[in-house]
């Protein structure tokens, strides 16, 4: 499977700081178990990008993992 994961922020620099962070946290995490689950591995499918900016002028970022996980 996969995951999107969507910041919205007013500033753009602070929202792509905490995709970086994110992105940080989670890549290339591998052979962990959370709750029922075994994740073999996660990674980052490119870089944090810039959606666009929503109604209240907050730029929308997304960043995109692979998971590989089963049941325990």
């Amino acid at each position: 499977p996969s995951i999107q994961i969507r910041i919205r922020n007013r500033d753009a620099q602070d929202g792509f700081s905490l995709a970086y962070t994110l992105m940080n946290i989670l890549q290339a995490r591998a052979q962990e178990t959370w709750g029922d689950y075994f994740y073999s591995i996660i990674y980052a499918v490119g870089s944090p990008g810039a959606l666009d900016w929503d109604a209240s002028n907050r730029i929308r970022i997304v960043l995109n993992f692979n998971i590989q996980r089963r049941l325990k």
